[in-house]
């Protein structure tokens, strides 16, 4: 990575870069991390990237690249929609599980656990509503049309790309619990919908601090010991750094075990790199919890 600005801050900063193949996948990572005393050089040296890690911007004669990853056609996105559609006909028993496209054999494991609607829904049909997210993380509405009127629940899928195309990787299930109870409680965050708010608003707000652009107390969506440490090392930023503005150009979502990995590429228009965070449930709330580096 190269870096065109004297930048000591509190900073984590980790380059992802996997290539899956037919024969079960292959996986590099290369990291590029900041922490506590992180430095960049000046506007006019640059400093040499971390061993194995990936640069952005002018090529030079040191520049690293890494093998490229398969590119399947079409979209991430469309073949989200497309699972989603023919996982609608499951759940309606209109087709079998091992027909779904596209589906690893994890996801059908998954996907056959829960491959039919509850009875007492009395669901007359689903169709298939937005279908949003970013990388390779993609939550997909469901509209049912039950005896109790519409109904909108949302499952997740992780989609990755392969030598032999697109591959759904792995599937979190609509939660009908919700539509069941008689009276539902107050939604708390229980999937990725609020974990993605979550890790949103936590990178961005943590790109502003990192850039010297507001202070610790200003992250959102983190806990209280991380930001006492980030607080502790608050950077120091010159003004060449400070007015660039870092902004998230994708940001996926991985589950590890009752945590969530959010894994944010970011850039601010001179360098792109990725922002790991992990998040938990602290009193109700998802909030990052640590920065991780890979």
């Amino acid at each position: 990575m190269r870096r065109t600005a004297t930048w000591v801050g509190a900073m984590t900063l980790a380059v992802v870069v996997c290539a899956c193949g037919s024969g079960g996948g292959s996986t590099s990572k290369t990291t590029a991390a900041v922490a506590g005393a992180a430095t960049r050089s000046s506007p006019t040296t640059s400093s040499a990237p971390a061993s194995g890690a990936s640069t952005s911007g002018s090529a030079s004669p040191s520049t690293s690249t890494s093998s490229a990853a398969p590119h399947p056609q079409g979209t991430a996105q469309a073949a989200a929609r497309r699972f989603a559609a023919a996982y609608a006909q499951v759940l309606m028993g209109q087709r079998p599980v091992s027909s779904l496209p596209l589906s690893s054999s994890g996801v059908l494991s998954e996907a056959a656990q829960a491959s039919r609607l509850p009875a007492t829904l009395h669901t007359r049909s689903i169709t298939v509503g937005a279908v949003t997210g970013a990388g390779n993380s993609w939550a997909t509405q469901f509209q049912l049309q039950t005896d109790r009127g519409r109904q909108t629940v949302s499952g997740d899928v992780t989609v990755a790309a392969t030598t032999r195309g697109w591959e759904i990787v792995s599937l979190l299930p609509p939660d009908f619990d919700q539509v069941l109870a008689p009276n539902p409680p107050s939604p708390k965050p229980s999937g990725p919908g609020a974990v993605r708010s979550a890790a949103t608003a936590f990178t961005r707000t943590y790109l502003a601090f990192s850039y010297g652009q507001a202070k610790a107390s200003a992250i959102k969506d983190v806990s209280a010991a991380l930001r006492k440490q980030l607080a502790a090392s608050p950077p120091q930023v010159p003004a060449s750094v400070r007015s660039l503005h870092p902004r998230i150009a994708a940001l996926s979502l991985s589950r590890q075990g009752r945590e969530w990995v959010s894994s944010a590429n970011t850039t601010d228009g001179q360098n792109t790199y990725q922002v790991i965070a992990v998040l938990a449930q602290h009193g109700g709330h998802w909030v990052a919890v640590s920065l991780k580096i890979n």
